[in-house]
């Protein structure tokens, strides 16, 4: 790679069917949906996957089945579905077209591709989190302002991280500090799109939470070492 270069996604993909599509985004909110047959042959040297405006960054990349629905959210707390074949199919060089519009100074923070029987789990960067049932995220077209994900204030600060959860996943949560934490998320309050959520973890002065994880539970032993929410830990609207 080149020296300004990093890994963005790693992910396992078992068969490059035409079928099947890998859908990019970035930071900035562009998109872009590329037939997987197209990465069949990568050289030593690699692919180029997308085209990048010199002030983006690609952050995300998922396999979906040409049917899917999509989810972006940002920092500034906006959250825009659509369907995925909202975006054309592209070739390899393309740059890619707009999934959500935002002010200069949001990105995005969050990009999941929807299943119907999860959840989509939004956490700030001052340590409220809340679960939001995925059919409050009404579809819409490609390319808007979306709709509010989460009400922020100074209490809540930006959004730190957005994921799709079932309520039998572990939820993994990482601050500045370095402190990880983990909860099962059937734990974190179901509440609606608008509200601030409740306290997930509480924060030393100065500390933010800098990533957000879901992991499915493989271990029943593992669920007893889990987290709990902090005792006042009531539904802020």
């Amino acid at each position: 790679m080149q020296p300004d270069e990093s890994v963005a996604t790693l992910m396992a993909v078992r068969e490059y069917q035409p079928d099947k599509y890998l859908f990019f985004a970035t930071r900035r909110g562009t998109v872009k949906r590329v037939s997987a047959d197209q990465f069949k042959a990568v050289r030593s040297n690699g692919l180029i996957a997308i085209t990048l405006d010199p002030n983006d960054e690609l952050a995300w990349v998922r396999e979906t089945d040409g049917e899917s629905d999509v989810i972006l959210v940002t920092t500034g707390g906006q959250a825009i579905r659509f369907k995925e074949t909202d975006v054309r199919a592209m070739g390899r060089p393309a740059a890619g077209v707009i999934g959500i519009r935002m002010e200069s100074d949001d990105r995005v923070i969050g990009f999941e591709v929807i299943e119907e029987d999860h959840e989509l789990l939004v956490v700030s960067e001052h340590g409220l989190g809340k679960r939001t049932p995925i059919k409050e995220y009404r579809s819409q077209g490609r390319g808007g302002k979306g709709i509010q994900a989460m009400r922020l204030t100074a209490r809540t600060g930006k959004i730190a991280g957005a994921v799709m959860v079932h309520e039998d996943d572990t939820v993994v949560m990482m601050n500045s500090a370095g402190v990880v934490i983990k909860m099962a998320a059937r734990n974190i309050r179901r509440i609606g799109r608008t509200t601030q959520g409740v306290i997930l973890q509480r924060l030393g002065e100065g500390q933010t939470i800098k990533s957000v994880t879901a992991e499915h539970a493989k271990d029943p032993a593992d669920q007893a070492m889990l987290a709990e929410l902090p005792d006042d830990s009531t539904p802020v609207e």
